[in-house]
């Protein structure tokens, strides 16, 4: 037994091959990146208020997320129907 010793062999390719599987798994993750940042826009004043809440808090539970999210979703509704930009 040889202790820092490694006898793994390094293989090195002369070319890196793109294959149709890299692309298809980039296309997926690409796909994968635009729907959650659609998700994080949409939802960002509740995430924001979440956080806040959580900074007091430690803890929410469901119903109170749930208050959370319509407390939010009248305020932005409010809002729309007077023309105010959300923030």
């Amino acid at each position: 037994m040889s202790i820092g010793k490694s006898h793994a062999k390094v293989f090195v390719e002369k070319e890196t091959k793109v294959t149709f599987n890299d692309i298809a798994v980039r296309a997926l993750v690409d796909q994968a990146l635009e729907c959650f940042m659609s998700i994080l826009q949409t939802n960002r004043a509740l995430l924001d208020q979440i956080a806040e809440e959580l900074l007091k808090t430690e803890t929410l539970n469901q119903p109170e997320i749930i208050k959370l999210k319509q407390m939010i979703t009248s305020s932005m509704s409010k809002r729309s129907q007077m023309n105010i930009p959300a923030r």
